[in-house]
């Protein structure tokens, strides 16, 4: 059995624990939504960080949902990391004129979970577990565009591209993290309703079990005898990802 699978039971056990701990701890009445928004740090693990890069930057962004005196929530997350990306100059030759460009490949992973979370709501410190549950999007794409100091069309979007490279695994995991309240506010209704939202710093760790994908890397895309080779790879894409952002509650 793999290693993250053993890790990922552990987490479960120490879950539970302590959703039965935070269940006991008496809340009080709070918001109902949860939006964040946040910047991560990708850190490959295991084949994934042989093969690809040892990190990646990206933004993230979470929807939860959980009735206002309950501590279990579900929701949403998706982000978007970028493993691996290089630009050059290059020269696009015509009969009567020699156009320069920029031809950039990117290497990046799309993600889109479910999750599940439980918070104790109370207080200005509010730590969470949660669990997730989606698919990992990895893609390759090259894109051209004129060159700041070169021709102008006269368009605004002056660029082209196309994918190299694409595959989709399964992914879930699981993560913890916690909120710090830095503002608390009210907003009346028309109708003379105040209802509660609240601005929190948010900071987490999440471990991702990654199915296995075929991806490329940095330089992994050659012209050899005038023919393009790509030297792919393929492995689990286990994740871990290590998140600073922003979360309204309201």
């Amino acid at each position: 059995m793999r290693t993250p699978l053993r890790l990922t039971t552990r987490f479960a056990r120490a879950a539970a624990m302590l959703l039965l701990l935070v269940g006991a701890i008496p809340g009080q009445a709070q918001t109902t939504f949860q939006g964040s928004a946040n910047v991560l740090l990708g850190l490959p693990q295991g084949k994934f960080k042989e093969n690809a890069a040892s990190v990646g930057g990206a933004a993230g962004f979470d929807f939860a949902y959980s009735p206002s005196t309950s501590p279990f929530g579900v929701g949403a997350a998706v982000g978007f990391i970028i493993y691996g990306s290089d630009t050059r100059r290059e020269v696009v030759k015509t009969s009567t004129a020699d156009f320069p460009v920029d031809v950039t490949t990117t290497n990046a992973i799309i993600q889109a979970h479910l999750l599940a979370r439980v918070q104790h709501k109370g207080g200005p410190v509010r730590p969470y577990l949660e669990a997730v549950f989606g698919l990992n999007h990895l893609t390759t794409d090259t894109s051209i565009e004129e060159a700041e100091s070169g021709w102008h069309s006269g368009d605004d979007d002056n660029q082209i591209s196309t994918n190299n490279m694409s595959d989709t695994a399964l992914s879930y995991g699981g993560g913890a993290g916690v909120m710090v309240m830095v503002h608390r506010g009210k907003k009346v209704s028309s109708s003379g309703k105040a209802k509660p939202w609240n601005l929190l710093v948010d900071t987490r760790v999440r471990y991702l079990v990654g199915g296995e994908a075929r991806y490329l890397k940095k330089g992994s895309i050659r012209r050899v005898n005038d023919q393009l080779v790509y030297d792919s790879k393929e492995s689990a894409t286990d994740l871990l990802t290590v998140q600073l952002g922003v979360t309204v509650e309201f």
